[in-house]
C-alpha cells in the first residue's frame, strides 16, 4: 500500500480535475479555524495546536484497518495525501500566464506577470527565467516530494502534519518555530529531490552542488532547490520556457516512484 497509495495520487492529479488536490485546501480552511479563534496561544502550543486533526485521523486509520479487504483504508490513505500535497499544479498550469507571455516574445509582459502571480522580480531576462524556473521546481518539492517522503516514511499523519505545519509557516511569518520545523523536515527530502535530478541531470555538476549544500543546514530549502535544478538543467533545452524544468521533475518524480517500488518489494 506504500506503493499503491502515491500511484492513485499521481493518477488523480494527472487525469482528473483535482489536478491541485482535493477541491477544498483542508489544512488552510484548519489553519482559518484556529485563527479565527482569536485567543493567545503560546508560541511552544501552537504547533501541536495544529496536528489536532490527526488525533481522529490516526484512530480512524486504525479502525479500518483489516476492513473489506484494506479499500476503505486505502481510500482514507488517498483522501488524506491528495490533502497534504501543493495546491500550484507545477506540472500542468503553474506559471502559465508568464509561459504564454514569454512565447509570445512579450517579456515586459511576462516579466509584469511573474511579479504580479509568482512574487518574482529580476533585473535581466535570463535571471528572471532562472527564477521562474526555480519557483516552479520549489512548488513541486514541497507539493510533492516532501509529502510523499514523510508518507513513505511515517504514514499518511506525517504527510498531512508537514502540510499543516507548511501552511502555517507561510501565513504566519512571526511563527518562526513552526519556520524551524519545517525547515527540518525538508532538509532531507529536498537533498533527495536534488539527488534525483542529478541521476536524470547533468550529473557531476548537480553532485558537487549537492555535496556543498549537505553540509550547510542554514541554506533555505527553496535555495537548495533552486540550485540544484540550474546546474542540472540542459542550458539548450528548447520550446517552452519552463518545459525543460517540467521534464527534469518529471524524470526526478519517475526515479522517485522506482526506488519506493524497490523498498516495497524489499519490504
Amino acid at each position: 500500500m506504500t506503493f499503491l497509495v502515491p500511484v492513485l495520487v499521481a493518477l488523480i492529479l494527472r487525469l482528473t480535475p483535482w489536478r491541485a488536490g482535493l477541491p477544498v485546501d483542508l489544512p488552510a480552511l484548519w489553519i482559518r479555524i484556529l485563527q479565527s479563534r482569536g485567543a493567545s496561544v503560546p508560541t511552544w502550543l501552537y504547533p501541536i495546536l495544529l496536528l489536532a486533526p490527526l488525533l481522529p485521523l490516526g484512530w480512524l486509520l486504525w479502525a479500518l484497518d483489516g476492513i473489506a479487504y484494506g479499500l476503505p483504508l486505502l481510500f482514507v490513505q488517498v483522501m488524506m495525501l491528495l490533502a497534504a500535497v501543493g495546491r500550484s499544479d507545477p506540472l500542468g498550469r503553474y506559471a502559465a500566464n508568464f509561459e504564454d507571455a514569454w512565447v509570445r516574445g512579450d517579456l515586459a509582459a511576462a516579466s509584469l506577470v511573474a511579479e504580479r502571480d509568482l512574487q518574482i522580480t529580476a533585473d535581466d531576462e535570463p535571471t528572471l527565467l532562472a527564477n521562474t524556473r526555480g519557483s516552479l521546481a520549489w512548488e513541486a518539492c514541497h507539493g510533492y516530494f516532501v509529502p510523499v517522503f514523510w508518507f513513505v516514511l511515517l504514514g499518511p499523519l506525517a504527510a498531512l502534519g508537514y502540510r499543516l505545519w507548511w501552511v502555517s509557516a507561510r501565513h504566519n511569518t512571526n511563527q518562526h518555530l513552526i519556520a524551524s520545523l519545517v525547515h527540518a523536515l525538508e532538509w532531507i527530502p529536498v537533498r533527495l529531490m536534488g539527488l534525483a535530478m542529478a541521476l536524470v541531470g547533468h550529473f557531476d555538476p548537480t553532485l558537487q552542488q549537492l555535496s556543498i549544500l549537505c553540509r550547510q543546514w542554514e541554506v533555505a530549502t527553496r535555495e537548495v532547490v533552486q540550485r540544484c535544478l540550474v546546474v542540472a538543467l540542459d542550458p539548450a533545452g528548447g520550446g517552452p520556457p519552463l518545459l525543460p524544468a517540467r521534464v527534469l521533475i518529471e524524470r526526478a518524480v519517475l526515479v522517485w516512484a522506482l526506488v519506493i517500488a524497490f523498498i516495497e518489494v524489499a519490504a
